[in-house]
């Protein structure tokens, strides 16, 4: 699936969810209007060997989601997660539910998914999160929070959100992770956390990345 090349139609795609208003920041209400969608794109069970290429830097724009994420792959079924997806040339931001400990940028579970050239900011929580995922490559991204907190202007608007770049938070023994050439932050709580309680990562390798 690509952003078309063809003078005249190869403008940025956006997939827009329903909501206008940025998350606010910790605290400030906030109320989602009717019809606001949950997920931009959702890689549901059994669905494996998909690219989403927006063929340039942010060719495709992913915002305004009031729900689990701007591209969801998990599924009720944890022996047909998705495989082998790519995501590249993306941008993903504004995506979640305010208060809510919900809404990453992407929410990853399988195995064989590689990551290229995305931007993933100011979601309500972590810009990447999931459980159960093997061979995972992320090279060229940017993950990071902006906006300021209004009350608080030290501190990104999700403070208390726990706002990380990654969180593998599930999946027991996982293996061979690479993030190369990326930035991750600002403002965000951890950078890389790819272990929660009983989840053993193995054979990970950061390069060439900036925090």
């Amino acid at each position: 699936i690509w952003r078309s090349e063809e003078p005249g139609r190869d403008g940025t795609v956006t997939l827009f969810g329903g909501d206008s208003v940025p998350l606010p920041y910790e605290g400030q209400p906030h109320t989602i209007p009717p019809g606001a969608r949950a997920c931009g794109i959702h890689v549901g069970t059994g669905r494996s060997h998909i690219e989403i290429d927006g063929r340039r830097w942010c060719g495709i724009r992913i915002y305004g989601y009031r729900g689990g994420a701007g591209v969801f792959m998990q599924d009720s079924d944890p022996s047909r997660y998705p495989h082998h997806i790519g995501l590249r040339n993306l941008e993903i931001f504004d995506c979640g539910i305010a208060g809510e400990t919900e809404g990453k940028g992407v929410s990853i579970a399988g195995d064989w998914h590689s990551f290229d050239r995305l931007i993933i900011h100011d979601c309500q929580q972590d810009a990447v999160q999931g459980r159960a995922v093997n061979h995972f490559r992320m090279t060229r991204c940017w993950l990071y929070n902006s906006r300021p907190k209004a009350t608080d202007m030290s501190a990104p608007f999700n403070a208390g959100r726990h706002h990380d770049g990654i969180q593998i938070f599930a999946g027991g023994l996982m293996r061979d992770y690479l993030v190369e050439d990326c930035i991750i932050g600002p403002n965000l709580n951890q950078g890389f956390f790819p272990t929660d309680t009983g989840t053993k990562p193995r054979h990970v390798l950061i390069r060439n990345c900036l925090f």
